[in-house]
């Protein structure tokens, strides 16, 4: 703003001055001299005007330049804060995602939690009515052959290759007492541990279906 002031204040000046022919500021000049000093004081203005032209053309370049700069700053800045929010609500999303699938295993753990409480209280009751009803038949349970009961734990093979007096051999027992074919099977195939004893039922009785 200020050069652009200075300017015009030298643009005046050498207008005013440029009125005059060459010839009349000679005229008038008091001296020779003084009209050396008015051309050089002319020359010396057109110079200043045309530095301060040259200027002014590279200070608006410039200001153009950082106006381009700016504009590129603040769309990169829009940019960025478009990407952030859309990486919040993403963020957002998966969170409230998280806590809904968070609260649909919690629900689901209880439910299975319920489940096992129940099923164990109906186990207790089972067991605690199987054990009442065993003690009541006698001293090896609900009519366990005699021969395998009254002797020595482990000392007989019993007629499903089973050691006496072992769960397997009394869970035999009940089995030849319900099921026929569970009894050949028994008899003809050792089940080994109870753990096996789901497995060789499937694989041995697959030919009973």
């Amino acid at each position: 703003m200020q050069q652009k002031q200075e300017l015009g204040s030298d643009i005046k000046a050498m207008y005013i001055d440029g009125q005059m022919t060459t010839i009349e500021e000679l005229a008038t000049s008091k001296s020779l001299s003084d009209f050396v000093d008015a051309q050089t004081y002319r020359n010396a203005v057109q110079t200043r005007i045309q530095t301060m032209l040259t200027q002014i053309t590279q200070l608006e370049s410039q200001q153009q330049e950082q106006q381009s700069q700016v504009a590129q700053l603040l769309q990169t800045q829009q940019t960025q804060q478009t990407q952030l929010y859309a990486d919040q609500t993403q963020q957002n999303q998966l969170l409230l995602l998280n806590q809904s699938q968070q609260a649909g295993y919690n629900a689901q753990i209880a439910a299975n939690a319920s489940q096992i409480q129940q099923l164990r209280a109906e186990q207790i009751a089972a067991n605690t009515t199987s054990v009442i009803k065993t003690l009541s038949r006698g001293a090896c349970g609900g009519g366990y052959p005699d021969n395998l009961c009254n002797a020595p734990q482990d000392s007989i093979v019993d007629p499903w290759n089973m050691l006496n007096r072992e769960c397997v051999s009394y869970a035999a027992w009940r089995v030849s007492q319900e099921s026929p074919v569970g009894n050949t099977l028994l008899q003809e195939y050792n089940f080994g541990n109870a753990t096996n004893w789901p497995a060789a039922a499937e694989h041995y009785g697959a030919q009973y279906g």
